[in-house]
C-alpha cells in the first residue's frame, strides 16, 4: 500500500476543515468537498475565518452552510475568527436554532480585540443548538447575548465569556451567576468574564467586605477565576463563598488586591494550598490590622504551600518577626517576593529569612519599604539590589561542609526523616551546629507525632512536648498504638487529649494502629464531637482482623468532627458504625469502611448507600465497603437481574470499588446499572464474583469504560 492510499484510509488525517479562502472560488469549495467526503465518519474539527466570508460575506456564510450543517452530527469542534462580519456570524448560528450536536466538545466565538467598543452594541442573541451539547467542554462566548439559564454552561471544563451587561451589574446580581455556573459544571477548571476590555489598572482598594455567607459550596476542580477587574468586589465574595482547594491562579489582572477582611477566611474557611500568585494590600485609610487580622495572615500564608509570588503593600508587619523569618520554608516555591511602603520591618529580620530559606539563590526580593536595623533606619528603596546582595552574601558565609545545595541538604533531612522517624531527633541535629539550627528550623519533620511509648513515663511526654513546640504551625500526623495506652487505657488516652486537643485546628491526619481498646477510642472521639478541624486530610482506625467477632457486638455510633472537616480526603473506619448522612463523606478522595452491619443489610440499601456516597464525592477514587470476614473461593452465581434504572449517575473519577461480599454480588451488579464509571480500573478483589449475561447489555451501551477493566475482571 504506497503512502497516498494510507492516508487516504485514515479518515482522522482529513477531519481538520479550514475556510480560509473566499468561496467565490469553485476550486476551493470542491477540495472542501472532497476533503469532506474523506473524513467519512471521524469528528469534524471546523475553522472559519473572516477570509473566508469577506466580500461577499452573505454568500459565502450561505455556501459554507451548504457544506457543514448536513454533517452538524460529527462536528467536534467549531472555531469562529474574530474578524468575521456580525451578519454572518448571525446567519450561522440562526440556522442551529433547533439542531442538536451530540459530538461537539469545543465552541469558539473569539472575541475583537480592538472593537471590543462596537461588540458592546450588539443585540443578538445567541439560541443555537437547542436540541442539546451533551458533550460541549469548552466554550468561548463573545459578540453575543445568551441565556445565562441554558443548557451550554452544564458539565463545562474551560469558559470564557465576554458580555458588556456584567459591566452594568453590581455585585449581588454578578456572584449569584457565577455560583450557579460552578454549581452547575462540577468539572470546570477555568473561567474567565470580560478579561479583555479597557480598564483602569489602579488598584481597587475602596472594598467592603462581603456579607456574611451561611451556605457555602465546594468546587474541587477549578484551578483559574479571572474576572474583570472592576468587579474586584466579586471576586471577595467568589473567596467568602465557594471552597476552591485546587485553585492556582485568582485573576491574572495586578490592579486586584486581597485586602485584610479576607484573612480570616483564607486561614480558617477556604485555604487555597495551590494557588500560585497573591497581592494582598492593606486598607486605603490605614495600614493597621486587627489583632484577628494580624494573627489569621501567617495561617492563611502558611497554607499556601505552592506560592511563588508574593506581593505584600501598605501592611503594618510589627509583630511578624515570628513568622516572617520562617516564611520561606512555609513557602518553598517562592521565587518572588515584593514588599512596598510596609512598616515595622527590620533588617534582622530579613536577614533570619534568607538564611532559613532552602534556596535563597532562587529568590528575588523587591523591598521598597523601610528597614529598621540596630536602632536606625534604613530606607530601603534606593537601594534594594544591594541590600539584598549583602544579605545574600552574609547567608553563604558558612562552614564548607554546607557547601551543599539547600535543596539537597533539606532533601537529606526529610530522607532520614522518612526511614527513621523515631530516632530523627538524635540524628540530624547531633551532625553540627549549622544542621541543628536547619533542622529545627523546618518544622515539617517535627510534626509526625507517634505515640507508641507507655505515657506513664514523664519523659516520653516531655519528648513529645517538645516535638510540638518545634513543629510550630505545620500539620500534624499523629499516629496512636497500643502500646502507649496499654495498661491504663483510660489515664494514657486523657493525656493524649491533654497534649492534642489545643492543636486539633493543626490535625493534619489522625490514625490509629492495632487494637487499641473501645473504650479508650470512645473516650477520644466523644471528646471531638462539635469539632472543627479544617486540615485534617486523613483520618484512619484501624482493626485487627481477628477481633471482628467482638467488634460486632460494638453499638458506639462515630459523631466526632460534628462541626466540620473540610479538608478530608482519605478515611478509613473500621468497627464503629458511622452516621451516613454526615459531612463527613463528602468531597473524599478514598474511602474504606469495615462495618459488620453489612451482615444484615439489604442490597437495594446498601445501593443507595453508596449512590449518596459517590454523588456526595465527585473526586472519589477508591471506595473500599466490606465485612469482617473471608470472602466465599466459590462463584457466586446465583443472582437476579437489578430491576430497571431510569435515573443513572456519572461518575468521572471512581477507578476502584470493592464491595466485598455481600448478597453475591448483588450490589455490584446494581452499581453497574446505576452509576456510569468511565474511569474504573478494579471492579472487586473477591474470587468469587462474576460478571452474569444480565449485565452486557449495560456494559456495552449505557456503562462502557473508557480504560479497560483491572486483568482480574471476570466474566
Amino acid at each position: 500500500m504506497t503512502w497516498r492510499q494510507t492516508a487516504l484510509a485514515i479518515p482522522e488525517l482529513w477531519s481538520t476543515i479550514k475556510f480560509d479562502e473566499n468561496l467565490k472560488n469553485k476550486q476551493v469549495v470542491e477540495r472542501i468537498q472532497r476533503q469532506l467526503e474523506r473524513a467519512q465518519l471521524a469528528p469534524l474539527h471546523i475553522h472559519i475565518f473572516g477570509s473566508a466570508v469577506n466580500k461577499p460575506a452573505i454568500k459565502n456564510m450561505l455556501k459554507i452552510c451548504q457544506l457543514i450543517i448536513p454533517l452538524v452530527q460529527r462536528w467536534g469542534s467549531l472555531t469562529i475568527d474574530r474578524k468575521v462580519p456580525h451578519m454572518a456570524l448571525r446567519l450561522l448560528f440562526d440556522r442551529l436554532t433547533n439542531t442538536s450536536a451530540p459530538r461537539l466538545e469545543k465552541l469558539t466565538i473569539e472575541k475583537s480585540l480592538l472593537r471590543w467598543y462596537i461588540d458592546m452594541d450588539v443585540g443578538w442573541k445567541f439560541k443555537a443548538f437547542g436540541g442539546g451539547l451533551p458533550s460541549l467542554r469548552y466554550l468561548l462566548l463573545s459578540r453575543c447575548r445568551f441565556d445565562w439559564n441554558s443548557h451550554i454552561f452544564d458539565d463545562l471544563i474551560e469558559l470564557e465569556i465576554q458580555d458588556t451587561r456584567l459591566l452594568a451589574m453590581n455585585q449581588d446580581r454578578v456572584t449569584p451567576l457565577i455560583r450557579d455556573i460552578l454549581i452547575r459544571s462540577p468539572r470546570l477548571r477555568r473561567l474567565a468574564i470580560n478579561v479583555d476590555f479597557w480598564h483602569d489598572l489602579g488598584p481597587k482598594l475602596l472594598r467592603s467586605p462581603p456579607p456574611p455567607v451561611q451556605n457555602t459550596i465546594t468546587h474541587s476542580a477549578i484551578r483559574c477565576i479571572d474576572v474583570h477587574p472592576c468587579k474586584g468586589a466579586v471576586i471577595d465574595a467568589l473567596l467568602h463563598l465557594v471552597k476552591m482547594p485546587s485553585l492556582e491562579e485568582l485573576t491574572r489582572e495586578p490592579s486586584y488586591y486581597i485586602l485584610p477582611f479576607s484573612f480570616h477566611t483564607l486561614s480558617h474557611v477556604n485555604p487555597l494550598p495551590n494557588i500560585r500568585c497573591i497581592r494582598i494590600h492593606g486598607y486605603a485609610d490605614h495600614p493597621t490590622l486587627s489583632p484577628q487580622e494580624s494573627a489569621a495572615l501567617p495561617l492563611a500564608l502558611h497554607a499556601m504551600r505552592r506560592l511563588e509570588v508574593l506581593d505584600l503593600r501598605a501592611l503594618d508587619l510589627s509583630g511578624s518577626d515570628s513568622w516572617l523569618q520562617t516564611l520561606l520554608i512555609w513557602l518553598p516555591s517562592l521565587t518572588y517576593l515584593k514588599i512596598v511602603d510596609c512598616v515595622g520591618l527590620f533588617a534582622s529580620t530579613i536577614r533570619e529569612m534568607i538564611d532559613h530559606g532552602r534556596n535563597p539563590k532562587r529568590l528575588t526580593l523587591a523591598l521598597y519599604s523601610e528597614v529598621k536595623t540596630e536602632g536606625e533606619s534604613i530606607h530601603s528603596r534606593d537601594s534594594p539590589l544591594q541590600e539584598f546582595t549583602r544579605i545574600l552574601r552574609s547567608a553563604n558565609q558558612k562552614s564548607p561542609i554546607l557547601d551543599l545545595p539547600h535543596d539537597l541538604t533539606y532533601l537529606i533531612f526529610f530522607s532520614c526523616h522518612r526511614d527513621n522517624p523515631q530516632n530523627f531527633s538524635t540524628t540530624i541535629p547531633r551532625g553540627c551546629k549549622q544542621w541543628r539550627k536547619a533542622a529545627l528550623a523546618i518544622s515539617e519533620l517535627w510534626s509526625t507525632i507517634n505515640f507508641d511509648k507507655n505515657l506513664k513515663n514523664k519523659q516520653v511526654a516531655e519528648k513529645i512536648q517538645l516535638q510540638l513546640e518545634r513543629a510550630q504551625l505545620a500539620p500534624l500526623h499523629i499516629h496512636i498504638f497500643e502500646s502507649a495506652i496499654h495498661k491504663p487505657a483510660i489515664k494514657n488516652i486523657l493525656k493524649i487529649c491533654q497534649l492534642m486537643f489545643p492543636l486539633v485546628q493543626q490535625w493534619g491526619s489522625l490514625s490509629i494502629h492495632g487494637n487499641v481498646p473501645h473504650k479508650a477510642l470512645r473516650l477520644l472521639f466523644d471528646r471531638l464531637t462539635n469539632t472543627s478541624v479544617l486540615r485534617l486530610e486523613n483520618l484512619a482506625i484501624e482493626n485487627n482482623m481477628v477481633m471482628w467477632h467482638q467488634d460486632m457486638a460494638v453499638k458506639w455510633r462515630f459523631k466526632a468532627f460534628g462541626s466540620g472537616m473540610p479538608s478530608l480526603r482519605y478515611f478509613q473506619l473500621s468497627v464503629y458504625r458511622p452516621d451516613r448522612n454526615s459531612h463527613t463523606f463528602d468531597n473524599l478522595i478514598e474511602l474504606e469502611i469495615q462495618d459488620p452491619q453489612l451482615l444484615t443489610m439489604k442490597e437495594d440499601k446498601l445501593t443507595t448507600i453508596v449512590r449518596d456516597i459517590l454523588i456526595h464525592s465527585p473526586r472519589l477514587r477508591r471506595l473500599v465497603i466490606t465485612g469482617p470476614f473471608t470472602p466465599k473461593s466459590w462463584p457466586a452465581i446465583n443472582r437476579s437481574r437489578p430491576p430497571p434504572t431510569r435515573d443513572t449517575i456519572a461518575h468521572s473519577a471512581i477507578k476502584c470499588i470493592n464491595i466485598v461480599p455481600h448478597r453475591e454480588g448483588a450490589v455490584t451488579d446494581a452499581l453497574l446499572h446505576l452509576v456510569e464509571m468511565p474511569e474504573l480500573e478494579e471492579l472487586t478483589s473477591d474470587p468469587s464474583y462474576y460478571i452474569l449475561p444480565s449485565s452486557f447489555h449495560t456494559l456495552a451501551h449505557v456503562n462502557s469504560a473508557q480504560y479497560s477493566l483491572h486483568p482480574n475482571s471476570r466474566l
